[in-house]
């Protein structure tokens, strides 16, 4: 999805904005979107217009993409935040969000992104696979409190999902997992 954020800034009650984001099949094989959903009450603000042939699922050969436009038309001066959600076949990704942003008080596009110190294990360090490795990192963040933060540790291109965790006040992030 790009862009992943889409900001509308401040539009009054009756005024709308439109928006639109690129949806890009970038795998080996065809993209398969099962569905498109808001998981949230933001489709009381924000409607989107999907290519004219859509239908669910909806297939994307590789190397192809599609427009997505959404509008802005909030029907109060209330802060109006949410995510389009898309299913997809993707087994790396297979929930991708396009997030959206309107009547807020700054500009989510121009926020610093947090900072990240990997503490253990050290840079090049050596595992096989299998082994359980203990994974230690601080973040700080300008913009926000780090336990707004969920971090991720990786390996070779794998999400360890057992790694998943939420900074300390302090910004520690610590956990074990099992490497693939």
């Amino acid at each position: 999805i790009d862009p992943e954020l889409l900001w509308f800034g401040t539009v009054a009650p009756g005024e709308s904005v439109t928006k639109t984001f690129d949806v890009r099949a970038g795998c080996t094989g065809t993209l398969s979107i099962g569905s498109a959903v808001y998981p949230g009450n933001e489709i009381e603000a924000y409607t989107a217009t999907f290519p004219e042939d859509w239908a669910e699922p909806y297939t994307v050969r590789t190397g192809f993409a599609f427009t997505v436009s959404v509008t802005f038309a909030p029907p109060d001066t209330n802060e109006w935040s949410g995510e389009l959600w898309f299913n997809s076949n993707d087994p790396d990704d297979p929930v991708s969000a396009v997030t959206l942003r309107g009547n807020t008080v700054d500009d989510p596009t121009e926020n610093v992104p947090p900072i990240v110190e990997i503490l253990d294990p050290n840079v090049g360090e050596y595992f096989l696979d299998n082994q359980l490795v203990t994974l230690t990192a601080a973040v700080f963040d300008e913009d926000e409190a780090v336990t707004n933060l969920v971090c991720s540790w990786s390996a070779n291109g794998s999400k360890l999902s057992s790694a998943d965790a939420t900074p300390s006040a302090e910004g520690t992030i610590a956990g074990a997992s099992q490497l693939p």
